[in-house]
């Protein structure tokens, strides 16, 4: 966002003072502005009036911030601002009786729009703006993922999360020789609740093309495995060589998946690398006893991120292709941890792909292979499929 803010003591800004009533004024301006934006070409001006909001003496402390928002549509700016950058804004208005508490806005999060990004790799299953229908049938399964996303720990899959509460992992901060409020402050930053993610939008439903998976599976009973699905129909092909004997067999399965739980895995393994670690709501914390509420003009405000390395040796990595309904043109690549990562994105789509897998019924597909199979390299398929599987 253009413009910054100077950092600065606690504002004489009392209650009933004409710059409190103006910044009373302006902020209820503001609320509505962006509570009511609808059109693209309104967002920098809304952005704009908040760092012109936050420049004013009744605002000089919200210079602890530095996530000031940048939105690149009005979608994400609108859901920074109900999500908690409204309740961040106004807390410096707070009456003394109620100036106690300090709040930690939350981040600004990316939202994916054939409106406001017509060319980007998913622009095929994303959703305009203004229409309202489109991605009705997926909203159950992004509430799903956002659920399972939450509950997910940062970082090793099946690991329980037990990160303690940003005031009660910032008590230390209090116990020293001299504490300061920007050291608290500063604690509380880098302590936030951080969870995984979907970006915002809606999206529409995985209906065409093949997603063909290739790599190795398993650890001690491991096998070499090449598996393609039919988003239209739901058909299965699974061809596999598993290790184990001196001459390992091609073995080959086919059949059909359902195709809600397919599509489902599929979108959410397309937009696996989309998901992102940020603090989705506001936080509040009291303001100790022992701390004066001031920032200084000259600071950084250092921030720790959340990352963290998991490996296993069971952890292999597939790789991804999904191609047109005819096979012939390929859409999107992408590589998949398997079974699990430190991508919680990924994490879930595998675990999702892993029970419309276990729900495979085996007999006649009800679409051919397609061709294109043997272009892309995957000539397993053939071998073993030449009198299996019904080519085109």
């Amino acid at each position: 966002m253009a413009g910054s803010l100077s950092a600065a003591a606690a504002p004489e800004c009392p209650p009933g003072s004409p710059a409190r009533s103006e910044a009373e004024q302006t902020f209820r301006g503001l609320d509505s502005r962006i509570r009511s934006l609808r059109e693209s070409k309104d967002l920098e001006g809304a952005q704009l009036q908040i760092v012109s909001l936050l420049g004013r003496p009744c605002f000089s402390l919200a210079a602890e911030n530095r996530r000031l928002p940048r939105a690149d549509n009005v979608v994400a700016l609108k859901t920074w601002w109900l999500d908690g950058g409204a309740l961040w804004v106004h807390s410096y208005l707070l009456a003394p009786s109620e100036a106690g508490r300090v709040v930690v806005p939350p981040d600004l999060r990316r939202s994916l729009s054939r409106s406001e990004q017509p060319h980007h790799p998913l622009a095929f299953l994303l959703c305009t703006t203004d229409d309202p229908d489109c991605g009705a049938e997926t909203r159950g399964w992004l509430r799903r993922a956002s659920e399972g996303l939450r509950a997910q720990p940062l970082c090793e899959i099946g690991t329980p999360p037990s990160l303690p509460p940003a005031d009660v992992a910032c008590a230390s901060v209090l116990k020293g020789k001299a504490p300061t409020y920007r050291a608290w402050r500063e604690c509380l930053e880098e302590h936030r609740n951080v969870v995984p993610a979907l970006p915002l939008g809606s999206f529409r439903s995985p209906r065409v093309g093949w997603l063909v998976l290739r790599g190795r599976r398993g650890h001690y009973q491991s096998c070499d495995e090449l598996r393609a699905y039919d988003l239209a129909t739901g058909a299965a092909y699974l061809a596999q060589r598993c290790a184990g004997t001196a001459a390992p067999a091609i073995q080959v399965r086919q059949g059909r998946l359902s195709l809600d739980n397919l599509r489902e895995a599929a979108l959410l393994l397309l937009l696996g690398t989309e998901v992102e670690r940020v603090q989705t709501m506001a936080e509040s914390y009291d303001l100790p006893r022992t701390l004066v509420r001031t920032w200084p003009e000259t600071s950084t405000l250092h921030t720790s991120g959340s990352g963290c390395g998991f490996a296993s040796s069971e952890q292999t990595l597939l790789t991804w292709v999904l191609t047109d309904s005819a096979g012939t043109k390929t859409l999107l690549t992408g590589s998949l941890p398997w079974p699990s990562s430190d991508q919680p994105g990924l994490s879930f789509a595998a675990a999702l792909l892993a029970v419309a897998e276990d729900g495979m019924t085996q007999g006649a597909p009800p679409a051919p292979l397609p061709g294109a199979a043997r272009q892309a390299g995957y000539e397993l398929f053939f071998d073993a499929m030449r009198s299996h599987g019904r080519l085109h």
